[in-house]
Parts: structure tokens; C-alpha cells; sequence
């Protein structure tokens, strides 16, 4: 048994649960943060703390990784174990699903074995009584002699904070615990299940043997079309806005005799791209982030990652692999952290280093701009949505591709994992709204502007710097230019790749002010984006290239930065920069042999 914390006024208390039963949501409720939540297994895979105060009383809460036994095999399981038995605190909340109470239940009764300071928390009792699930709540109270309440823990959190004031009157000596199969027979009923039958009539055509992959198509079609077509029209007023307050700031530098090289970095640089960085990626992440989070809330997300688990598994990978290429879509960094939910290294390693494959959110706006140039005047937001899906279908058969030979190299060792397939739910389209503004869209954003602004000014400056006679930026760009004809680009963008290396949202900006020279950018709307690539050369060719090298190139700074820390390998960190940039190298230079033919 743990010892107690001997902190005044302040109590510790750890939640734990199987994976996907509102870990997080409670922890949000209780300590005000927001823990990032999923209808899917694994999307907390490291330690939380946050504070809960009540009237005299402090409690600090720790969030743990969601394990589904003591019995770990996998680096978040092992972190949860390891704090419920080396680590003081003074009571365990065991979160439960009451939807599934018999798998929850053999952790819970793991725990109590270990720790009877424990409170049983059941959650989603309103989508168990959906499902004709009735609960005694009282009856496993006194079966389990320790406290147990329910709840549905997104809407509050009451029934808990009022259970935290038992917390000193717990059991210290652990009781004689019943079985699992009588704990279920005797305080659990079953009514009529209209919901299953409905679920599973979904399910044969969401994971059928011959709808499975027309539907994912489907589905990532509808978004990315709704990405497309919602972002134009905002990103105009958008760029429209930053022109007109660019001059303005011009102005008022002139008016107060600002210095010509103030001037030049602030305005010219920072904010230019600044204001190109936020006019092109901000309408498309504020459709993209909620659309991918209502499919993940509702249960679709991870029956399109169960989709692709066989195929993953033929080639050498494990199922839990499709999980983190789904997350790296909105990120890469977090895909390879959630690389963590895969219990063998070796289905890790390869996660990990295949997740760039799969282009993030980030790239987005990029690629959506740069189809709109390819396509021309017979340019639609249906034929761009079709050929951005397209794209991502070569990224799945390259990660396909590439988790084959990968395995052939890595030692197995270990079971593979299996997917959990989540109870299909009713998202919360207002909380989810509000949550992927606040967590992705912004976060994001201010990420992108913290590198943008650094990246305008010293592009500006190196344009600015002269040597015999030619600027900085003109020497970098002519000096990568072969290299960039290879490759079926110039040296401009492959200059704006490598200054874009923090932050992917700014590789077109950079590219645009690159072109545009010493000027302003003071009419830089998308149309007239497009006008500047075209005189500078630019072709279908050109676009495709660019699109291919966007999609595969080398990760971001956060993405490698992450992949350093769950490696703990600097041969792997290099390895997962080669991979993607070899695949972007050999697709673009083999469109110079396609031109020749």
C-alpha cells in the first residue's frame, strides 16, 4: 500500500481506466484543462496533472495513460503501472465504461488488489440506458466496499467531486474481492439492445468486405471537398484584411521616419509573410479540424484505421499503425507520439518513421492553392477535393510500401496488437467545435506565426545582404537551382522547403515573397498568388512536382524534435528525414523523365 501524501490541504489522486472510457473529459472537468479527447483507444499516452479545488480542500489529479490490464506490454501501460506502485498519492479513481463494465471491471479489481483507497467512477450512463443497460450502482458499492458513482462525465462532473470528499474514510486493508462474471450477473441487466442491431448494420457497411475502402474514399473525399470549398472565399476577405492594414502599417512607418532596415524586417518581412501565412492556412484548418474531429467523436475515424489493418499487417506492420497515420493527418507530431499505443518496438519504429508519409493539416493549404494553378480555368472544388484524395491515396500505398521493406530489417518480437472498435456515439458538434478551435486551429496557428514572422524577417534581411553585387537570397536560390531542375522546381522552392523546415504552413509564403522580390506583397490575394508563380515559370509540371514534394519531404522541427524523444536515437531521427525526402526525390526527378518521353 502507498503511503500518503503528507501535504496539508492537498490530496493526489491518479485516474485510471481501460482506453476510451473519459479519462480525459474527467480530468478536464475537474482541473479546467483540455486534455485533447477521442472515441478511440490510445489517445492519452503520457501523464497529465492538473489542480481541483473545493472549498478547503486541494486536490491535485493525475492522468494517466489508459492500460487494460496490469499485465502491460506496452510503453504506456508500463507508465501506469509503474505510478500506481512506486509513486505516492492518496486515492485511485478508476473511470469504467458502463457500456462495457465486464472488460472494465478486471482492471478495476487489478487495482483495488493493490490500492483499496479507491473510488469506482462509471461513465456514459446515458448511453447505456440507450442500450437498455441498467447498473446497481449501490449493490457494487457494497460488493467492492469502496464508494461507486456514475455519471455522464461530459456533461459534469458532479457525482465525482462529491464522492472526493469520501476520500478519508476509505478502506486502508483490501477486501475480499468477488469474481467478475458474479459482480456482472448480479448488478448488471440487460434490456432490449435496438442500438447493437442498428450498429452492426452500420458496421457491415462501414468495415464490410466490399464497401470498406469505397467508404473511407467517401469520407475523405466529402472532408477534403468541404476544406476546399469552405476555405477559398475566407481566405480572400482574409488576405484582403492584412492588405489594407499592411498599407496602413506602411504608412504610419513612413509618418514616424522609421528606418529603412526596421521597416524592411517588421513590415516588409514579418509581417508580410506573417499575414500570407495566416490568410492561406487558417480557413482551411478551421473546416478541417472540426470535420476530422466529428468523424473521430463519432466512431467512424478508428473503423477507418480497422479498415486498413490487414493490409498493414500482410506488409509487416501492426494494426494500431492505421491509428497513428489517421492522427498524423491533423499532425505528425502527434501521430508519432501515439506511436506509443503499438506494444512491439518494432511496429513503433516503423510507425514512427513512416508517419511523415502521411501528409499533416499543415500542408493543406499549400496543396490546395498549388491544384487550383495545375488545374487552371477547368479548376473545381470537387476536382481538387478528388485529386487531393488522390494524393493521400499514394501516401497509404508509399507507407505501405515502405512498412514492408522496414520489417524485413526490424526484428519482430512481441503479439500483434488488435484495434478496438469504439461504440458508435452522438458527437457534441458545439463542444467539438469549440475544442478544435482552441486545441488544433489556434494552437496551430500560433505555432505557424511564431515561425512565420522569425522566417519574413531573416528573408528579408538575406534578400537585403549583399555580395558583390547580389543579394543573399539570389545566391542560395541560384546555387539550388540545378538541383531544383532536377526535381522538375527551381531554386526558389526548394530554398523556401529549407527555410520553411520549423513550419510547413509557411513554405508557399516564403516561396511567394521570394519571387516577388523586395516588394510588398501589397496585392498577395490568392489570385494574384497564383498570376506571380505562373510568370515565374511555373507549370503543371512545376505544380505537380511541388504538390509530390510537399507531400514528401523531410518532417517538421516538431515532428523530429518528437521523434528524437520517443526514439531516443539519432540514427533514427536521420532515418526518418531520408525516407520521406528519398520518396519526394525519386517521384519528382522521375517526372523529368516522363517529360522526355
Amino acid at each position: 500500500m502507498q503511503k500518503r501524501v503528507k501535504k496539508v490541504n492537498e490530496q493526489k489522486i491518479i485516474l485510471m481506466g481501460n482506453p476510451n472510457v473519459g479519462k480525459s473529459t474527467l480530468f478536464n472537468k475537474l482541473t479546467g484543462k483540455r486534455q485533447h479527447t477521442g472515441n478511440w483507444a490510445g489517445k492519452t499516452v503520457e501523464t497529465a496533472t492538473g489542480i481541483y479545488k473545493a472549498k478547503e480542500k486541494r486536490y491535485r489529479i493525475v492522468d494517466l495513460p489508459g492500460i487494460y490490464s496490469l499485465n502491460f506490454n506496452s510503453p504506456e501501460e508500463k507508465i501506469a503501472k509503474d505510478y500506481l506502485i512506486n509513486e505516492q498519492y492518496d486515492a485511485v479513481l478508476i473511470i469504467c465504461d458502463a457500456t462495457d463494465l465486464y472488460r472494465n471491471l478486471k482492471l478495476a479489481l487489478e487495482v483495488i488488489e493493490i490500492c483499496p483507497k479507491a473510488i469506482l467512477c462509471i461513465n456514459m450512463l446515458d448511453e447505456a440506458k440507450r442500450r437498455g443497460i441498467t447498473i446497481d450502482t449501490e449493490g457494487l458499492s457494497k460488493a467492492l466496499c469502496i464508494p461507486v458513482t456514475g455519471g455522464v462525465f461530459k456533461r459534469s462532473a458532479d457525482e465525482v467531486k462529491e464522492a472526493l470528499g469520501y476520500i478519508d474514510k476509505l478502506p486502508n486493508t483490501v477486501p475480499v474481492l468477488p469474481y467478475r462474471d458474479e459482480l456482472i450477473k448480479k448488478y448488471v441487466k440487460y434490456g432490449e439492445n435496438k442500438l447493437y442491431a442498428r450498429d452492426k448494420k452500420i458496421d457491415k457497411i462501414l468495415c464490410g468486405k466490399y464497401t470498406r475502402y469505397p467508404v473511407m474514399l467517401f469520407f475523405l473525399l466529402i472532408i477534403l471537398w468541404l476544406t476546399v470549398m469552405g476555405a477559398n472565399y475566407p481566405s480572400q476577405l482574409l488576405s484582403r484584411a492584412f492588405i489594407f492594414l499592411g498599407n496602413k502599417l506602411s504608412l504610419f512607418a513612413d509618418y514616424i521616419n522609421m528606418p529603412f532596415y526596421l521597416k524592411g524586417i517588421l513590415i516588409d518581412g514579418a509581417y508580410n509573410v506573417l499575414s500570407l501565412v495566416i490568410s492561406v492556412m487558417l480557413p482551411p484548418m478551421a473546416i478541417f479540424f472540426p470535420l476530422f474531429a466529428l468523424l473521430e467523436e463519432s466512431g467512424i475515424l478508428p473503423r477507418i484505421a480497422y479498415n486498413l489493418d490487414p493490409a498493414l499487417k500482410k506488409c509487416g506492420g501492426t494494426g494500431k499503425q492505421a491509428l497513428t497515420m489517421c492522427m498524423g493527418l491533423g499532425c505528425n507530431a502527434v501521430g508519432v507520439m501515439n506511436s506509443r499505443i503499438i506494444p512491439t518496438k518494432k511496429g513503433r519504429l516503423i510507425a514512427i518513421l513512416t508517419n511523415s508519409l502521411i501528409p499533416c493539416n499543415g500542408r493543406f493549404p499549400t496543396v490546395i492553392l498549388l491544384i487550383s494553378v495545375m488545374l487552371g480555368s477547368a479548376y473545381t472544388h470537387l476536382y481538387g477535393a478528388m485529386l487531393l484524395t488522390l494524393f493521400i491515396v499514394i501516401s497509404v500505398i508509399l507507407t505501405l510500401l515502405i512498412t514492408f521493406i522496414l520489417s524485413v530489417f526490424f526484428k519482430e518480437e512481441g503479439v500483434a496488437p488488435v484495434i478496438e472498435l469504439p461504440s458508435f456515439k452522438r458527437p457534441d458538434v458545439i463542444k467539438t467545435l469549440i475544442d478544435t478551435f482552441i486545441n488544433k486551429t489556434v494552437k496551430g496557428l500560433i505555432r505557424a506565426i511564431i515561425v512565420a514572422a522569425p522566417s519574413g524577417a531573416v528573408l528579408w534581411l538575406i534578400n537585403s545582404l549583399s555580395i558583390n553585387g547580389r543579394s543573399v537570397l539570389l545566391l542560395i536560390t541560384d546555387f539550388l537551382n540545378p538541383v531544383g531542375r532536377i526535381l522538375c522546381m527551381d531554386g526558389v522552392i526548394l530554398t523556401a522547403f529549407i527555410l520553411g523546415f520549423p513550419a510547413n504552413e509557411t513554405v508557399l509564403p516564403v516561396a511567394v515573397m521570394i519571387y516577388s522580390g523586395a516588394s510588398t506583397l501589397a496585392e498577395a490575394d490568392n489570385g494574384r498568388i497564383i498570376k506571380l508563380l505562373l510568370a515565374n515559370g511555373w507549370s503543371g509540371i512545376t505544380c505537380l512536382s511541388v504538390i509530390l514534394f510537399s507531400f514528401f519531404h523531410w518532417p517538421c522541427a516538431t515532428t523530429l524534435l518528437t521523434i528524437n524523444k520517443e526514439t531516443e536515437s539519432i540514427k533514427y531521427t536521420l532515418l526518418a528525414v531520408l525516407i520521406p525526402l528519398l520518396a519526394g526525390i525519386i517521384l519528382c526527378s522521375s517526372l523529368n523523365l516522363v517529360k522526355l518521353i
